[in-house]
C-alpha cells in the first residue's frame, strides 16, 4: 500500500517504539489508494440526495502517486471528482498525427499503452485523451468497427472503469441524479476543484483546443454501434446551460477522463 509520515510513533534510528514521541520518531499512518478502494466501500458511504455528494477523500493512484479527490453522488456509485491525468502527454501537433493521421498509436501515452493525451495546461486539471487511450483496447481507434464490451478498466486504475454512455448508461444515470440542475457539472458539486475541471477538448483532426473554461466532455465506453460504428462513440457533454449525457463524437476527439468506482 501507500503510506505517509506523521510526527509520532516509529524511530527512524532504532526498532520501533509507539510509547515515545518527538524529534526522531514518526507514525506511519496507510493512505487510501484509488486501487484498495473496495465495492464494499462505496455501499458502506451514504447516498446523498439530488445534487448532493458524500466526501470520501483524497485517494492516491498507485501507478504516478497523483491523487484525486472521491465522492458518492446521488447515483449510488463513487467517482473521481477530478479529471484523470495518467500518462504521458504529447503537443497539439502530435495529437493529431497519433489519434488522427496515423491512428492505433501504441507506447506514444506510456509503454504498452494505446492511444494519446493532451495537457490543457496548468490552468485546467486532467489530460484530454482520444478514445482509444481512454478504452486501451487495439480494437477502438477511429477508423474500425467496435462491438466489444464497455464499462472496462480502460485508462483507469483497477478496480475503477470508463463509465458506460448513450441513453441507458451510468454517464445517463448520473445526469439523472443532478435532477434539474444543469450547473451541478460546474463548481462544487461535480469538479472538486470548481471549474479547473471544465477543460474543453482538444479536436484530433486540426488540432484545435476549444471550450476551455466552458465546456467538459466525458468520455463513456460505449460506441455508437448503430450509426456510426467506425467512428463515434459516446460521452457527456455539460456547459452552462446544458447537460447531454449521451452526445456521440469522433474518437478522434480529446476528452476528460472521470473513473467509475467497480460495483
Amino acid at each position: 500500500g501507500t503510506y505517509t509520515i506523521s510526527n509520532t510513533c516509529v524511530n527512524s534510528t532504532a526498532t520501533a517504539d509507539c510509547s515515545k514521541t518527538g524529534s526522531g520518531y514518526a507514525r506511519i499512518t496507510r493512505v487510501q489508494t484509488l486501487q484498495s478502494f473496495t465495492p464494499a466501500m462505496c455501499a458502506a458511504a451514504a447516498t446523498p440526495t439530488l445534487d448532493g455528494y458524500t466526501d470520501l477523500g483524497t485517494m492516491i493512484d498507485e501507478r504516478d502517486g497523483k491523487s484525486y479527490a472521491v465522492r458518492k453522488y446521488a447515483d449510488g456509485h463513487c467517482w473521481m471528482a477530478q479529471n484523470l491525468a495518467y500518462g504521458t502527454v504529447s503537443s497539439a501537433a502530435d495529437f493529431k498525427t497519433y489519434s488522427y493521421d496515423h491512428p492505433n498509436a501504441i507506447n506514444i501515452l506510456g509503454v504498452g499503452l494505446y492511444g494519446v493525451a493532451y495537457s490543457p495546461g496548468s490552468n485546467y486539471e486532467g489530460y484530454l485523451y482520444d478514445w482509444q487511450a481512454a478504452m486501451q483496447r487495439a480494437d477502438t481507434y477511429y477508423g474500425v468497427a467496435y462491438a466489444g464490451p464497455e464499462g472496462v478498466q480502460g485508462i483507469c486504475p483497477t478496480g475503477w472503469h470508463v463509465p458506460t454512455g448513450g441513453s441507458s448508461g451510468e454517464l445517463k444515470a448520473l445526469s439523472d441524479a443532478t435532477g434539474t440542475n444543469t450547473t451541478f457539472f460546474f463548481g462544487g458539486n461535480y469538479c472538486a476543484s470548481g471549474n479547473r475541471c471544465i477543460s474543453g477538448i482538444i479536436r484530433g483532426h486540426n488540432s484545435t483546443v476549444d471550450f476551455l473554461g466552458t465546456r467538459i466532455h466525458i468520455w463513456s465506453s460505449t460506441s455508437n454501434t448503430a450509426t456510426y460504428a467506425t467512428t463515434y462513440s459516446y460521452g457527456l457533454q455539460a456547459q452552462a446551460d446544458l447537460v447531454n449525457p449521451a452526445v456521440d463524437s469522433n474518437r478522434f476527439a480529446g476528452f476528460s477522463i472521470r473513473c467509475l468506482a467497480d460495483y
